[in-house]
């Protein structure tokens, strides 16, 4: 009788827990851009657009290398990975502004595209500490050299 007992509770529970068992689900993040704002001094300005099939828009404006907007694909899977952590970390959750509370700090500002909507985020520097992680990952798309194609001159 107490095997029974036993048996029972065992099933019982692992039923349970099966039960229990639910994946995390993350946002569907199809595009972000970054901006990098001014400074006092001679700080780079420019964006950069990731899109999910694996185009990438750089615009240099100001104290950059490159000046004007350029286009390269990267691919889909590569942009997969940089938009995915941007669900990892769940930015769909995360405040609009972020105080500033230093006058003279470049901004990071990001637009994404989260479930079909976009959300804007500024002054992310004073955000959650993965905002540094996800501008440091966006800006190595940011490698500008001959074989990207320059689509516009923005220097007047």
């Amino acid at each position: 009788m107490k095997n029974i007992l036993l048996i029972l509770l065992a099933i019982v529970s692992l039923s349970a827990c099966a039960a229990k068992k639910a994946t995390t689900k993350h946002p569907s993040v199809t595009y972000v851009k970054m901006d990098r704002t001014a400074c006092f001094g001679r700080c780079p300005v420019y964006s950069i657009e990731v899109y999910d099939n694996g185009l990438v828009r750089y615009d240099g404006k100001q104290f950059t290398e490159y000046s004007g907007i350029y286009e390269k694909n990267l691919g889909a899977a590569e942009a997969a990975a940089v938009l995915q952590d941007f669900a990892k970390y769940r930015v769909d959750t995360c405040k609009n502004l972020y105080e500033n509370r230093i006058t003279d700090v470049p901004g990071i500002y990001f637009t994404i595209t989260i479930n079909g909507k976009q959300k804007e985020i500024a002054n992310a520097h004073f955000g959650p500490y993965f905002f540094n992680k996800l501008a440091t990952e966006v800006d190595s798309f940011a490698k500008v050299d001959a074989s990207w194609k320059k689509v516009e001159d923005t220097q007047k």
